[in-house]
């Protein structure tokens, strides 16, 4: 059924494709600036009918907007809500990094606590390394929880990275099928957000993160 549907819309969407580049051709002719994405999404439905949440929850449609917002001559002077991309990518790489750091730290402190609590011969093995309590699991348990939830913000206001729920990846949705796959970290490090994902994917900002498929 799914198949069926997407090739119903797949005659569609192309139509769609070529009437927002004619309508972004034509503002660009006439010298039009959009100094918000939300500006120029309300431009775009009002020239073309197609509804402002279809223009930002299709890929195609919006890789167009924000195409069109970071080409606009002289963007950088006057686009309010412009995004410096390698900075926000450098960054995405650094949380992901420190998310997989902070659940392997919390994964080993959960065992050594568990360890500890049993006692007996296993309790010797626990004194071998640091401490570890309730208190400091929790501290943990938050400094993860909030470093997943930033990253969902930020992965959901740059709207140039989308996750791959089947390969568990972070990838760079701004690349065109053929060109080579940009992967935001490895698939390991990005397990831990991705199970974060999944078990917060109703709160609103998680759902705002775009979704779709890195093969292109």
């Amino acid at each position: 059924m799914p198949n069926n549907i997407e090739n119903f819309n797949q005659p569609r969407s192309i139509e769609y494709v070529k009437l927002i580049e004619e309508v972004l051709g034509d503002a660009s002719r006439r010298k039009m600036k959009f100094s918000k994405r939300a500006h120029l999404k309300k431009y775009v439905a009002e020239q073309t009918g197609i509804h402002p949440t279809t223009l930002k929850r299709n890929g195609d449609y919006w890789d167009l907007l924000n195409s069109h917002m970071r080409n606009q001559p002289g963007a950088g002077a006057f686009v309010e809500d412009a995004i410096d991309i390698s900075v926000v990518e450098t960054s995405l790489i650094i949380a992901i990094a420190k998310i997989s750091r902070l659940e392997g730290e919390l994964r080993a402190s959960r065992k050594q606590l568990a360890v500890a609590q049993d006692g007996g011969r296993q309790m010797e093995v626990a004194r071998s390394g640091p401490r570890v309590g309730n208190r400091e699991i929790q501290t943990m348990e938050i400094a993860l929880n909030d470093t997943c939830a930033l990253l969902a913000a930020v992965l959901a206001r740059a709207e140039v990275y989308a996750i791959d729920r089947d390969l568990r990846v972070l990838f760079d949705k701004t690349e065109r099928p053929g060109s080579e796959l940009r992967i935001m970290g490895s698939v390991q490090r990005a397990a831990p957000f991705m199970q974060w994902v999944e078990l917060n994917h109703m709160l609103p900002y998680v759902r705002d993160v775009p979704r779709g498929s890195a093969k292109g």
